[in-house]
């Protein structure tokens, strides 16, 4: 369902950030949808201005189509809501937005990428660009700033919730056996599973990608999440680069995260290996 909308100037038009933020805090799904644009008379698309050469030819005019971009990872920070789509392959000579394929215009060559979108509830957007493996190409990345302030290409933000409940089953360090027992049983229902928890001051809310029942143990339930972001620095509002982390969760709390790869602010990629260990109360939410 439909939570909040904002124009390209941040004006609420239907919704409320406060109804989108109460949706999110108890367990909501998030996706959001954006109002592109799209050069009609151009060989190429507006949506990510001043990167890679995007603008080869002038508009003569501006069309608009919306993209629904479902967000496996929503982080919320003290004043703002941050969505992560990890898996993301993108190339701006390689997808036509006029006719939705990945058919390049004559004598323009696909370079496709690995790319992770980032969007935010104050208009915040960024693309986190790696190579394929064996892939010589230079690409650039694109952070994002978030600023209520700054401009945005999207004529609009449409930001959904799902309306399918979730309900948060089991919390580490504050529920008993019975309650992981429960856990236990609706996991080996195949039920959908995602866990939130609070880190360097922000609340994650990641979804799984693979389920580890233990061994003699099945009670011992851990899951692998979803990549995400973390800020290096003082937060995202003011942050000096962003790592690209992944946490296996255990149903006691605790996790262990790994960091692969690290964006600094002018979009220079590194790839170094960092784990860490640490321990958070971890919230279990079952639909």
């Amino acid at each position: 369902m439909l939570s909040y909308e904002t124009d390209g100037m941040g004006t609420a038009l239907q919704g409320s950030y406060e109804a989108l933020l109460e949706q999110i805090t108890n367990g909501s799904d998030l996706s959001v949808g954006l109002g592109a644009r799209v050069q009609v008379a151009g060989r190429s698309s507006d949506i990510l201005p001043n990167v890679e050469n995007l603008h080869l030819n002038l508009a003569v005019e501006e069309d608009v189509y919306e993209e629904i971009i479902p967000l496996p990872s929503t982080i919320i920070t003290k004043d703002n809501i941050i969505g992560v789509q990890p898996f993301h392959t993108a190339s701006p000579a390689a997808i036509n937005a006029q006719r939705y394929t990945f058919a390049s215009e004559p004598g323009v060559q696909a370079h496709p990428y690995s790319s992770i979108l980032i969007y935010a509830a104050d208009r915040g957007f960024g693309s986190l660009r790696s190579h394929f493996p064996g892939s010589d190409r230079t690409i650039s990345s694109m952070l994002p700033k978030f600023d209520p302030e700054q401009k945005t290409p999207y004529h609009y933000y449409r930001w959904f919730t799902d309306d399918r409940p979730w309900r948060c089953v089991y919390q580490s360090g504050e529920d008993g056996l019975d309650e992981r027992e429960h856990l236990l049983s609706l996991l080996e229902g195949n039920r959908d599973v995602k866990v939130s928890f609070e880190f360097n001051g922000a609340t994650y809310f990641l979804h799984r990608t693979i389920l580890y029942f233990g061994h003699p143990d099945r009670s011992d339930i851990s899951i692998r999440t979803f990549p995400t972001l973390m800020p290096i620095g003082k937060g995202f509002d003011n942050y000096g680069a962003l790592a690209v982390v992944e946490f296996t969760v255990r149903v006691d709390g605790q996790m262990s995260m790994l960091r692969y790869r690290l964006f600094n602010t002018e979009g220079r990629l590194s790839t170094n290996v960092v784990t860490n260990e640490l321990t958070a109360k971890v919230k279990w939410w079952i639909r």
